[in-house]
């Protein structure tokens, strides 16, 4: 089998889930055949990769840099990240463009929007709807930039994917709220033998655990707050 796939994943500066969705997806299309390349603003670590996701096989990866955006990065490191990421893929459209010529399919795993490729694979929505009271998320820095970047998306308001997937019930709900279109469900890979082995111990602590990367969006301080008020 000789055909190419693009795979367009704007940043691998942090590992978590969505990385380690991209990098399954990829591993399953090239197991099956495939020429699979992947797209992306940032250098990718292969060994820090191997490190935290174990064996996994990598794709052919291609960097092309956005100076918008690491100038982002630089001003607020672990910030902006939805704006980050739409910047990326605003200058990435005329490389999809060109891609859908030389490529038999492009999938994008990252943007969170249905962008004009073949497939979407969406983890949240990107659009914050309906808003949120000022009060509840930043006060009005919040909503300035919450309005910024949905006037800045504007554009992907018309679903262009030849098919948009989500990563469960809950994401194509609000997809399908946000964008008006119905996703598909692929749920993200999850080694379900060892959890449910994990939750068969009927001798564990009482602990709670969250399983999450270290990121200053994931909020991990307010875990603390919760396990305080559980008996």
């Amino acid at each position: 089998m000789n055909d190419r796939i693009l795979v367009v994943h704007a940043f691998f500066d942090v590992f978590g889930g969505a990385e380690l969705l991209t990098l399954r997806f990829s591993q399953a299309l090239m197991e099956q055949g495939f020429n699979v390349d992947l797209l992306t603003a940032t250098p990718v670590d292969q060994d820090r990769i191997k490190g935290i996701f174990g064996d996994v096989k990598l794709p052919r990866v291609m960097v092309k840099r956005v100076k918008e955006v690491e100038y982002l990065s630089r001003l607020m490191p672990g910030r902006l990240m939805r704006l980050r990421r739409l910047v990326v893929y605003r200058k990435y459209l005329p490389i999809v463009e060109e891609a859908e010529r030389e490529y038999d399919i492009v999938i994008d795993t990252q943007s969170n929007l249905p962008t004009p490729v073949d497939i979407s694979y969406i983890h949240f929505r990107f659009s914050i709807l309906p808003p949120l009271p000022a009060t509840r998320r930043g006060g009005f820095r919040w909503t300035i930039y919450n309005q910024l970047v949905n006037l800045l998306a504007r554009n992907y308001r018309t679903p262009r994917s030849g098919r948009v997937l989500a990563n469960s019930t809950w994401t194509a709900h609000m997809v399908y709220r946000a964008y008006g279109v119905i996703p598909d469900i692929l749920y993200p890979p999850v080694d379900v033998q060892y959890f449910n082995t994990v939750a068969g111990n009927t001798g564990r602590e009482k602990l709670m655990v969250t399983i999450s990367r270290f990121t200053l969006g994931k909020k991990l301080d307010g875990v603390l707050e919760v396990a305080r008020e559980l008996p």
